[in-house]
């Protein structure tokens, strides 16, 4: 049974690199491609099937160089993909074409009538313009002006007059506690005096009467 599948595996693969060799080369001789092994007819003593295995495995290595050559005779006589033609431009790119152009030309034209509008608005405005709202509106300017210099003049009294005016009643302040803190002492101070001479007084009394 292993010989059979063996011999059945040797015998498709054969048949399959004889029918590529059978492609590429076509005057080539089949038994010259693939040698075949002859069945054993006989039963076979131990040496011989040692024999026929070995004669097996050569015609099996030269089944795969006949092989390789043939899947290098595949790739040496492959042609290149061909390059797909230009393709030219038909009705519909046309077309496509000017959708875009008209698309651009109508940005542009809207862009345009915007701008010119901007200016047509403000040509007029500045043209209806009358004395009277000129007058009222230099008055509101001058008024604006005239809020912002009090503002300034405001801000320059408070961090310039009134910081001062502060600075000088917190020194005056300043010196008239210093002044009540050192009468405050002074008072002290004689009262500390006179009660030392007091005591000075009555211990030179008690010296004198003990002596």
């Amino acid at each position: 049974t292993r010989n059979q599948t063996r011999n059945q595996t040797r015998n498709q693969t054969r048949n399959r690199f004889q029918a590529e060799g059978s492609m590429i080369d076509t005057d080539a001789d089949t038994e010259t491609l693939l040698p075949s092994l002859p069945r054993p007819t006989k039963p076979m003593t131990v040496d011989e099937y040692a024999k026929y295995l070995q004669a097996e495995m050569q015609l099996e290595d030269v089944v795969l160089e006949r092989a390789a050559a043939i899947k290098a005779n595949l790739a040496r006589l492959k042609l290149p993909a061909a390059p797909e033609p230009k393709r030219t431009k038909t009705h519909w790119d046309n077309v496509l074409l000017e959708m875009v152009w008209l698309a651009k030309e109508f940005q542009r034209e809207r862009r345009w009538k915007l701008n010119t509008a901007k200016r047509v608005a403000s040509t007029a405005q500045r043209s209806n313009m009358d004395l009277e709202s000129r007058v009222v509106i230099k008055e509101q300017e001058e008024e604006k002006a005239k809020k912002k210099l009090a503002a300034w003049i405001s801000k320059e009294v408070m961090q310039g007059f009134w910081n001062k005016a502060h600075k000088v009643v917190a020194f005056k302040v300043k010196n008239e506690v210093d002044a009540r803190k050192k009468e405050v002492l002074d008072r002290q101070m004689d009262v500390l005096l006179k009660q030392t001479q007091k005591y000075s007084s009555l211990l030179a009394e008690r010296l004198r009467g003990g002596d």
